[in-house]
């Protein structure tokens, strides 16, 4: 009989147990629910600096679906594409950091307007909240058909030939394309002329007509019809296989990409900051969107917010030498 009360008791105690779990683990379970809800309880909007169907826009809207279910909340796109995207950029550090605005910035509004104009009166580092490094696009060496040149030492070889020359054409003064024109330029002894272009496509399409000689644009589709002859990131990328580097191709100096990262207004609460790096940084990580994004011409990045920061202090540092070499403002 007193076996029996005792196993009755223990009994009871276990389940006692059991049920003190349960319940705790719903309550934990209805605390996440809420914090979730407190944070996010609104519609966010999602800024892309590009027109729609722009590598800048695609990612943006690709990401925004995934921060959406991960925060069940709507993410509404706007494009706001006016100057290269530095009128938008520069507001969002004007604009309350409560989790509502995100804007998807590339690295020339970035780190190279502030460098070259007085109307970027900001520091990305500083006057935003650094969220994730989502991506970044190779810029590539582009040669006309009518130049012949298979590899860079033809291209060479073609300026040598024609006085030293060479006319190089950029989507847009201080852009990445252009800056990367100047230190070739410089690396290679040419005598440049640089033609300034509304845009990739206008630039692409002159140059498969013999309108310019060379361009260093961030790769993207419709480049297929003009000889790609070097990528100018320091190592080969699995986007284009078989394409040399700059580096391999004798012209280690001449690197740079054009990355897009994902910024919030100064003051963003860590805890948002976090959980929308994770959302972003884990879709970042899945064979579907990488896919996506590789056959639109952009490597996956992610990583924490510091991984961002030290990106920008790395290419500030690059970009400002060129910057200040020759003499670039466009004020």
């Amino acid at each position: 009989m007193a076996g029996q009360q005792t196993r009755g008791a223990w009994a009871r105690g276990w389940a006692f147990v059991a049920s003190v779990v349960v319940v705790s683990g719903l309550s934990a379970f209805g605390l996440v629910q809420v914090s979730a809800q407190s944070l996010f309880s609104r519609p966010i909007t999602f800024v892309a600096i590009s027109a729609p169907g722009a590598i800048n826009d695609f990612v943006t809207r690709l990401l925004g679906q995934e921060l959406s279910a991960a925060v069940g909340q709507p993410v509404v796109v706007e494009n706001r594409t006016a100057a290269g995207g530095v009128p938008a950029f520069a507001q969002v550090s004007k604009s309350p950091g409560d989790g509502q605005l995100f804007i998807m910035s590339a690295v020339g509004p970035t780190v190279i307007a502030p460098l070259i104009s007085s109307n970027a009166k900001y520091d990305a580092a500083n006057d935003f909240t650094p969220v994730i490094l989502a991506c970044e696009t190779p810029n590539v060496l582009l040669v006309s058909p009518k130049l012949g040149a298979k590899s860079v030492a033809d291209l060479i070889a073609y300026a040598k030939n024609h006085g030293g020359r060479l006319s190089i054409g950029h989507p847009g003064i201080g852009t990445t394309g252009h800056l990367l024109g100047l230190l070739f330029a410089g690396e290679a002894g040419i005598d440049a002329s640089f033609i300034a272009y509304r845009g990739a496509a206008p630039l692409t399409a002159d140059l498969a007509g013999g309108q310019i000689d060379i361009a260093f644009p961030a790769y993207g589709p419709g480049m297929d019809a003009v000889p790609l002859v070097a990528v100018a990131t320091p190592e080969p990328v699995a986007i284009l296989p078989g394409v040399p580097t700059m580096a391999q191709s004798g012209f280690s100096k001449v690197t740079g990409s054009t990355w897009y990262a994902v910024f919030a207004p100064p003051g963003l609460p860590e805890e948002i900051t976090a959980r929308v790096n994770a959302a972003l940084d884990a879709a970042l990580s899945k064979d579907d969107i990488r896919g996506r994004m590789q056959k639109a011409g952009c490597a996956p990045i992610g990583g924490a917010p510091a991984r961002l920061v030290e990106r920008i202090g790395t290419d500030r540092g690059k970009w400002e030498a060129v910057v200040r070499a020759a003499g670039i403002r466009i004020d």
